[in-house]
């Protein structure tokens, strides 16, 4: 029976149906199903059956809807609103092939349904099918060819096939049958925008396109019709600029350096506009002017810094310098950072703030014979040199300023924050946590302070204690898991992610990574919105610029961590260096006593004993208050820990997918490629991540040493396991291509090691793979040599590796406030005594 076929009181109910959906009268609507479908001729009206699906899937009861849905179109399988109804469930689902497929259906039955059409190009654009999305706009604008939205969707359609010609000219022919005569131009703002918004997207066309000189033909022929000021200049002195014609270009960009002199790329196109981005004397000249122009602004103080050099350089760097200080500027070490890229001038700067910090001790002046300066001028001169010397790693100097700035201004937050930055960079994380958690305790309604706290915090490994002092700032009435994890506040869960996985809490550390991917695919799902709403509100550059973006939202560092951290633990559980008893490392554990392992597995039980005794109480809890059985959690820790030990490799291979195809360039995600492939024995997927390394990185990369030779001690067992001669021959030409380039194992960590003898850290990876590939005993002459560079943990990894004295002791002078290597301290922050005293643990320890 079609809707057609229902009698009249039932057919008028019908009606009423669909408008209490569209209206959003959920109960009302399924009132009038019940009715309709009550009467024993309309039992089984496919229609109304799907409508009722619609209207449940629209309050969340998923499955009872699908299942109406199917039952409704099995009961009119010609009718398209049936396949329109089934394809929306499926939406709802984020079954998107399976919707478009029953979108199509539905436009079989009813091709002339503007609604279908639309919600099918709206899938189509979002699965990124641009061809399919192309025609429904096309079938879209025949049928409605006076609509604004049939005309932009189709433009729009061509320009993301590459189809720049057709595009413009789609959108030009649109402005034309739009365009009225100065009598009857309308006066609705909203209008004069849109208008300006298409032109601005038809000049982007064009530029695409290269073809400058029409787009600024095209740019002023429309000035007057063109609302963002801004964009029109900045576009025309681009192309300005690449088309020769400074003198235009400069008109252009006076205007928008005038309009905001905070912009610094504002400043640099105009210099380069008069040409005085490459002389050093015309650059002075040209800044000195802007300075005098816009005496307010910073940026012509600071960019002529990077460029110019000699006697030039240091009158205007002892110019800004003590200008700042003056000013008490907190962050002149911030906004002078691009030129410690410069040896000569980072000397320079070193040099010049000690003569003044020696001025100020003894006269508080900043010249011989100069007028007393304020007493802040010192402090702050105390905290520069502090992150100077940090920057520099020499961190007992920077311990020495940030101490006198301490003595002098006890009150300043940002000298903790500093303090508690040296003490991040040498290697003693829980005191940054209590100086950073002392400037906290100055200011506790400074958002920035809660946030830094709790990032070093969670670093030190109190997660429970930076997720209390989070509460400050997260909504009531809610926990602060759910609370960050609704706000994505990504940088927490990567922290929390990353401190799990070093204490080997690999269940929860596998939540925080899989909260983290679902923001991305909230991120993903939500641009679904966007199809309808930029049409309509002419956002068409945005637009475009925003389906370029999602196409790459997952090369995001916040993904690119959470991902290389699920894969390492996935790999490690399947290597079987994770013990689930204790929680940690099997080959860190080897070196315990039987009395350590008792009490790492006591701990680990009492702690799974305490979570069930938690788990239980919430139960009765919501049991009292008679309110719904709490729903399976599925990223319950236990159970993707269990995952992860029935289905490890299948489980890593979910997230190395994204790392493959999305960060080719990004060497840590190739490297886990290789590590996953080689376990899944997929010989094809790891020589491709070898080959991507090296064309990426080269063969002088330290890390990818390791990589490099690791494939080649194995490349010809793993051939000759491959059975498919075609699949053999292949792995062989690309292995000779590796091969003809390095050679065998030996031989190329001979060389290796001999072309890079002064860095610690390429004979750290030769030494990894002497010892692993070679099992060669003698790390400790390898490892031997210059040892002035390395982080932390390339120092810990080298200790792990060898038990070289010179090593250690070098160590030991790089990073003398390191507890890695057995630092101490007398007198602790304040904060930290009280940190320690909570936790339960001595200061020593």
């Amino acid at each position: 029976m079609s809707r057609i076929d229902l009698p009249q009181k039932e057919n008028n109910l019908f009606q009423k149906l669909m408008k209490c959906y569209e209206q959003k009268q959920f109960k009302n609507g399924l009132r009038h199903a019940k009715a309709i479908l009550s009467n024993p001729k309309c039992t089984d009206h496919g229609e109304t059956l799907s409508m009722k699906g619609l209207i449940l899937s629209a309050m969340n009861k998923r499955e009872e809807a699908l299942e109406l849905a199917r039952k409704g179109l099995s009961k009119n399988f010609r009718s398209g609103t049936c396949w329109h109804v089934y394809g929306l469930v499926l939406r709802a689902e984020k079954k998107y092939e399976e919707a478009i497929k029953a979108y199509s259906n539905a436009v079989k039955w009813e091709n002339r349904n503007q609604l279908i059409l639309k919600d099918l190009s709206h899938l189509q654009i979002q699965m990124r099918d641009y061809e399919a999305f192309k025609k429904s706009r096309l079938d879209l604008l025949t049928l409605r060819p006076t609509l604004r939205a049939s005309w932009i969707g189709f433009a729009v359609a061509n320009h993301l096939l590459g189809e720049h010609d057709t595009a413009f000219e789609v959108l030009e022919e649109f402005r034309t049958t739009q365009n009225k005569s100065d009598g009857q131009r309308s006066r609705d703002h909203d209008s004069d925008y849109e208008n300006s918004e298409i032109i601005v997207y038809q000049a982007k066309i064009l530029i695409e396109q290269k073809k400058h000189t029409r787009a600024i033909e095209f740019l002023e022929k429309n000035r007057a019709e063109i609302l963002d000021i801004p964009h029109y200049h900045e576009t025309l002195g681009d192309l300005r600029l690449i088309l020769g014609e400074n003198e235009q270009a400069e008109e252009h960009f006076t205007i928008l350096v005038h309009r905001n002199p905070e912009k610094r790329v504002y400043f640099e196109k105009l210099a380069q506009a008069v040409e005085a981005d490459a002389d050093p004397l015309r650059i002075n000249e040209f800044y000195d002017t802007m300075a005098n122009v816009f005496s307010r602004s910073k940026l012509p103080l600071l960019i002529p810094l990077e460029l110019v050099i000699g006697e030039i350089f240091t009158r205007r760097l002892e110019h800004y310098f003590k200008a700042s200080l003056r000013k008490c500027l907190p962050n002149i070490h911030v906004t002078l950072r691009p030129i410690y890229s410069d040896a000569q001038k980072r000397n320079e700067l070193e040099q010049l703030a000690l003569r003044l910090c020696e001025l100020l001790e003894k006269n508080q002046t900043m010249e011989e014979d100069g007028e007393r300066e304020s007493p802040a001028c010192l402090v702050w001169l105390y905290h520069f040199l502090a992150q100077h010397f940090d920057f520099l790693k020499n961190y007992e100097m920077a311990m020495h300023y940030v101490n006198l700035a301490l003595e002098h201004t006890p009150t300043i937050t940002d000298l903790y924050v500093t303090k508690g930055r040296i003490y991040k960079h040498a290697g003693h994380i829980k005191y940054a946590a209590a100086c950073l958690d002392e400037a906290q305790s100055l200011d506790t309604a400074d958002r920035y302070l809660n946030c830094k706290c709790c990032r070093y915090l969670i670093r030190a490994g109190e997660v429970e204690k930076a997720e209390k002092m989070a509460e400050q700032f997260t909504r009531e009435n809610t926990t602060v898991q759910e609370n960050l994890k609704e706000m994505q506040v990504l940088w927490f869960q990567i922290e929390c992610a990353q401190a799990y996985y070093e204490q080997g809490k690999y269940g929860l550390a596998l939540r925080k990574c899989y909260e983290i991917e679902n923001v991305f695919a909230d991120v993903t799902e939500d641009q679904f919105d966007f199809h309808n709403y930029c049409m309509r509100k002419m956002t068409l550059g945005e637009y475009v610029e925003m389906l370029r973006w999602e196409d790459s939202v997952r090369e995001q560092k916040y993904f690119q961590a959470a991902a290389l951290i699920a894969v390492n633990i996935y790999i490690q559980i399947h290597d079987g260096t994770w013990n689930p008893e204790t929680g940690g490392s099997t080959a860190a554990e080897a070196n315990l006593s039987e009395a350590e392992l008792k009490k790492l597995k006591s701990k680990k039980k009492k702690e799974a004993l305490k979570k069930k005794k938690e788990d239980e109480k919430k139960k009765k809890e919501g049991a009292k208050r008679n309110t719904e059985p709490v729903k399976e959690d599925p990223l319950e820790p236990e159970k993707l820990l269990k995952e992860a030990q029935e289905k490890a490799l299948e489980k890593a291979k979910e997230w190395c997918e994204w790392l493959e195809t999305l960060s080719p360039n990004w060497l840590p995600g190739q490297v886990a490629a290789y590590e996953l492939a080689k376990r899944r024995n997929r010989p094809f997927q790891q020589l491709r991540a070898v080959k991507r390394l090296i064309n990426h990185h080269g063969l002088d990369n330290a890390a990818v040493h390791f990589t490099v030779c690791d494939w080649i001690s194995q490349a010809k067992q793993t051939i000759a396991a491959v059975e498919d001669e075609v699949v053999s021959k292949v792995l062989t030409e690309g292995n000779d291509e590796i091969m003809n380039l390095t050679g065998d194992v030996t031989s190329y960590n001979k060389k290796y090691l001999s072309e890079n003898k002064l860095s610690y850290q390429h004979r750290l990876q030769v030494a990894l793979i002497a010892k692993t590939v070679e099992k060669s005993d003698d790390i400790e002459t390898i490892i031997d040599g210059d040892f002035s560079t390395g982080s932390i943990d390339d120092y810990k990894q080298g200790i792990a590796l060898s038990n070289c004295l010179k090593l250690r002791e070098a160590a030991k002078s790089l990073f003398p406030l390191a507890t890695e290597f057995g630092a101490e301290f007398d007198n602790p922050p304040r904060m930290l005594k009280e940190f320690d005293q909570i936790n339960g643990h001595s200061i020593e320890n």
